[in-house]
Order: structure tokens, then sequence, then C-alpha cells
């Protein structure tokens, strides 16, 4: 079971540890502007449903995946990467190879009436070594796609803080947010 609340939110903070809930991961949330590129025709090539087996492999043993502790956001919802959630993406045409089969990216949009559409990253899925490249691929993305924000809840982690300042993302909230899980005792 899993549990998302904002980091201001003392009462359910300690609702959640009375509950023996754990605090797994802790978000927050950036955005930028859509990137315009040109020549972006072959960094993003569209998910074909008969490949989402591939696609799941590749997410699933991704090693920035483990940045968010093994889960993808599905609108304040936390999961492991499965087939059925891949195959929607794939559906709705909201899934992509990044540079080949070097990467894969499923993205959902958010309607702000103050501030638009912002187009969200589900989860990054590439090596760590190029995560700065993805970054950056993404914002074109979102350009391509004829929106002008990216964004993503992102892992709090040492390592990815200044690859995000690096590659224009900015804190879009002063709060973060934590990820409290609980193991149900029959598993």
């Amino acid at each position: 079971m899993r549990l998302a609340t904002a980091s201001h939110r003392y009462p359910v903070h300690h609702l959640c540890e009375r509950l023996e809930f754990v605090k797994a991961c802790e978000f927050i949330p950036y955005v930028a502007s859509a990137l315009e590129r040109p020549d972006d025709h072959g960094i993003y090539q569209p998910v074909r449903l008969p490949e989402v087996p591939e696609a799941l492999s590749v997410v699933s043993h991704s090693p920035s995946l483990a940045l968010s502790h093994g889960l993808m956001e599905l609108d304040w919802h936390w999961a492991p990467p499965r087939q059925e959630y891949l195959a929607e993406a794939v559906s709705d045409e909201k899934a992509w190879w990044w540079r080949g089969h070097d990467g894969m990216i499923t993205i959902r949009l958010e309607d702000d009436e103050a501030r638009g559409t912002t187009v969200l990253m589900q989860f990054a899925a590439c090596p760590l070594e190029n995560l700065a490249d993805y970054l950056m691929d993404f914002r074109r993305l979102v350009a391509w796609l004829g929106y002008e924000r990216a964004g993503w809840m992102a892992p709090l982690h040492p390592d990815l803080l200044p690859i995000l300042e690096a590659t224009g993302f900015q804190r879009d909230w002063e709060h973060a947010m934590y990820l409290y899980e609980k193991v149900h005792p029959g598993l």
C-alpha cells in the first residue's frame, strides 16, 4: 500500500508512522519550458503495442528508475511499471523510445486553469550518465507535441538535483511530496 502526501502535512505523517507506514521516497516537482530544435526527428520514436514487453524490460532494468524507488507516477498514484500501464500509454500515443532503444519515456498531461497544460514525465528510463541529455530531449519532445511546459515529479536525490538545474528545470513548489508505503503482512 502506498500513500502520497505533501511534506507540510504533519498530521498525515504522524498517522502514517503510527500505522507503521515507512517513508519510501521524497519527490519534488520540477518544471521547464519546452525547448525547440529543428532537427528533433529520430530522438523519439513511438513505442508500438507489440513492443510493450521489450519496453517493460528496458524500463524495469533502467538504472535511472532506481532513483524513484522503482516506481512510476500515475497521477498521484505510484506503482512499479507494469505491462498494462505501458500498453495504455502506447494506446494513448504517450510512450516513446528515446534515441533508438537507449531509453524510454511515457507522459501524461496535467491541465491547470492558471498555468495551462504541463506535460509530465512519468519516469526516467535511461542510463544515468545520459540523464542530462534525456531531460533536454524531454523538453524538445514537449515542444514537438505542441506544449510549452515540461514537468517531472523528480525524486529527491543529491546527484539528480544539479542535473535538473543544469538542464533548465526549476523547482515548482516550495514543499515536497512524501511517499509512504506499507507491505501487507500476508505478502
